[in-house]
């Protein structure tokens, strides 16, 4: 089989959205999962053309003729490399094309001067799981995903806390600022160049919380229902900040409500339990070295963390 690596071109995110899926739903069926409900677009994936403009050297494609048969992207924010994709065709799998693809995007920016390498991927893969660990990326943290359905028969109550929080939207460049002094310290970075992306996306909406006047964390919340990030300045914020995103998502009817929480974080896992969340399934972060405060940060989606 002739194989042949090359960057991705915007036009061929379609190709690799329909690869992830396909991937992903195969592997999900083969450990008798539900698969991720999914309808092929005409148009170019927004977030993978973001990898592109932010990393070009980061997203590459294995093609075989003309054929997409893996996909990988990675991005580097403030030293942090972090791995957003990596799927192969389930035809074209065992044969190194995954290994060979993540060696190409473990390196794609020499000049940057890495002090993290890390990624989230499913728990129950262990064979991604031992191939990421020969590249010195090892788990460190599960990552349980926590989902609550809307059920129109019950009725929803909103969830009360100590802390009375105000909720401005985030819909202005000014505002990154304020994001940052979230992200260095919980998350390690600052990453404006993605909240630019969250803010210009029509697919995306987020709210800075205060209290008392003060800044004292945000989320972002996608329309497929993911609350991700939430994150605040203190762990005696971090619930408030969530007990009102899900206000405000369950006020609205999402059919669904995903977060990823940190395995460490009890309390966050105990509070979610005791408002009707469920464990759906168990993802794994895995890394060089520890990165994020567990106690003030609950990741964004698998693909940013």
């Amino acid at each position: 089989m002739k194989l042949s690596i090359r960057k991705i071109k915007p036009d061929d995110t379609r190709l690799a959205e329909r690869l992830v899926m396909r991937t992903m739903n195969s592997l999900r069926e083969t450990h008798s999962m539900s698969p991720v409900p999914y309808k092929p677009g005409r148009k170019r994936n927004t977030m993978m053309c973001h990898l592109l403009k932010t990393d070009p050297g980061g997203t590459i494609g294995a093609f075989s003729g003309n054929r997409l048969v893996g996909y990988a992207s990675a991005m580097i924010r403030d030293g942090h490399w972090y791995l957003a994709h990596l799927f192969t065709d389930q035809r074209f799998q065992g044969k190194g094309i995954g290994r060979k693809l993540l060696k190409r995007v473990y390196n794609f920016n020499k000049e940057a001067e890495i002090h993290t390498r890390s990624l989230a991927t499913f728990a129950f893969n262990p064979f991604a799981v031992q191939l990421y660990a020969r590249f010195g990326m090892y788990p460190i943290q599960l990552l349980p995903m926590m989902t609550w359905k809307y059920d129109q028969k019950k009725r929803v109550q909103k969830i009360k806390t100590d802390y009375d929080l105000k909720a401005v939207p985030i819909d202005d460049y000014d505002q990154i600022e304020i994001l940052n002094s979230f992200d260095l310290p919980n998350r390690g970075v600052c990453r404006p160049e993605d909240h630019k992306f969250w803010i210009d996306s029509e697919l995306v909406h987020g709210f800075i919380y205060q209290y008392r006047g003060n800044p004292v964390g945000y989320t972002w919340i996608t329309r497929d229902t993911v609350m991700a990030p939430v994150t605040s300045s203190k762990p005696e914020y971090l619930i408030p900040c969530l007990a009102e995103t899900i206000n405000y998502m369950r006020g609205r009817k999402f059919e669904k409500l995903i977060v990823w929480v940190p395995g460490s974080n009890g309390s966050v896992l105990d509070f979610l339990l005791k408002n009707k969340f469920k464990l759906e399934e168990n993802e794994l972060l895995m890394s060089d070295r520890p990165f994020a405060r567990d106690d003030c940060y609950l990741p964004a989606s698998l693909a940013f963390y």
